[in-house]
């Protein structure tokens, strides 16, 4: 599995970029990868919770963070 990390600013709220980001998600995962997306501000305000997250991803659940 490949992952693609994709952070997304406010300008994402809006219905023409939701359709656009749905499209690209769907061709990522056709070429086999799995997609996470994180809003800028999460990454900015709260990076510890976002490696968090991207850590529990990529580390098999048997194995300790």
């Amino acid at each position: 599995m490949k992952l693609a990390m994709e952070l997304d600013g406010g300008q994402h709220n809006r219905c023409e970029a939701k359709k656009h980001d749905a499209i690209r998600s769907e061709y990522l995962k056709v070429k086999g990868n799995e997609v996470m997306r994180f809003w800028d501000n999460e990454v900015l305000l709260d990076m510890e919770s976002v490696l968090s997250d991207l850590g529990r991803k990529v580390t098999p659940p048997h194995l300790p963070l």
